[in-house]
C-alpha cells in the first residue's frame, strides 16, 4: 500500500489479494481490490509485476483435521478439495490481467503450516495447473515455483526436496524457482549464503534445468 522508496525494477504482490478474498463463494468474484492493486503498481511505474496465489476459500478447501495455524483465517491453509476449483480461479486471474501481470508464483511458503497443510505432491499438481493455464491463456507471462522457506531447516527438509522430486516427475513445469532466504533472528549474511547453497545443491540433485 506504500510506494517503495528504493528504486526497483519489479514488484511482488504477496498474497494480496488472496483467493479467499477474490472468490468468497464458488464462481462469485470480487475484483475491485485486485484491480486497484494492479493499477497502483502500474501507477508507481512497475512493468514487471508478479502475483502470488494463496489462501484457500472455506468452500474450496479440504476439512481441517489438525490444529489450524492458518495465517489468513480458519481453513485458508488447506489444499483445494477439487483441483478444478483452483484451476478455474487461476484461469480467471490470468485472463483478466493478461498483458498486465508479468508472472505468477504458485503459492506462498507452502512448507509452513501457516500457509499450506497439503502434501508436496498436491503442490506439484497446483504448480503444473498454473503453468499449463498460463501457457494457454497468457504465454508471455512466466511461472515461478511455490515460494518456499529456507530459514527453518525442519520445514525445508520435510517439504522442499519432495516438492522438487514431484516437479522433476512432471518435467519441471516452471520458468523459475522462488525461495525466501531470510535467516532466523540470530542469523547472519553467511546464514543466507548457506541457504542459497543448499537450494542450489538440491536443484542439481533433482536435475532441475539449468535455466531455472
Amino acid at each position: 500500500t506504500t510506494q517503495p522508496e528504493v528504486p526497483a525494477g519489479s514488484i511482488r504482490l504477496p498474497c494480496f489479494p488472496t483467493w479467499s478474498q477474490v472468490e468468497p463463494t464458488r464462481g462469485t468474484y470480487a475484483w475491485t481490490q485486485f484491480d486497484a492493486t494492479v493499477a497502483q503498481a502500474e501507477a508507481w511505474g512497475f512493468t514487471d509485476i508478479t502475483f502470488v496465489f494463496c489462501s484457500t476459500p472455506a468452500w474450496a478447501g479440504t476439512p481441517v483435521t489438525a490444529p489450524d495455524e492458518a495465517a489468513f483465517g480458519p481453513g485458508t491453509a488447506q489444499p483445494p478439495a477439487d483441483m478444478a476449483d483452483y484451476r478455474e480461479f487461476v484461469r480467471q486471474v490470468v485472463e483478466r490481467y493478461r498483458g498486465r501481470i508479468s508472472g505468477y508464483e504458485v503459492w506462498n511458503e507452502p512448507s509452513s503450516p501457516q500457509f499450506f497443510t497439503g502434501t508436496p505432491a498436491q503442490m506439484g499438481e497446483m504448480t503444473e495447473i498454473v503453468y499449463r493455464t498460463v501457457q494457454e491463456t497468457d504465454p508471455e507471462a512466466y511461472v515461478l515455483s511455490a515460494g518456499f522457506q529456507t530459514h527453518r531447516p525442519d520445514y525445508y527438509r520435510e517439504f522442499t526436496p519432495a516438492y522438487f522430486d514431484d516437479l522433476r516427475a512432471r518435467g519441471w513445469p516452471i520458468d523459475g524457482v522462488s525461495a525466501h532466504f531470510y535467516p532466523l533472528a540470530e542469523g547472519t549474511p553467511r546464514t543466507r549464503a548457506a541457504q542459497i547453497e543448499q537450494l542450489q545443491a538440491d536443484l542439481d540433485k533433482y536435475d532441475a534445468p539449468e535455466q531455472l
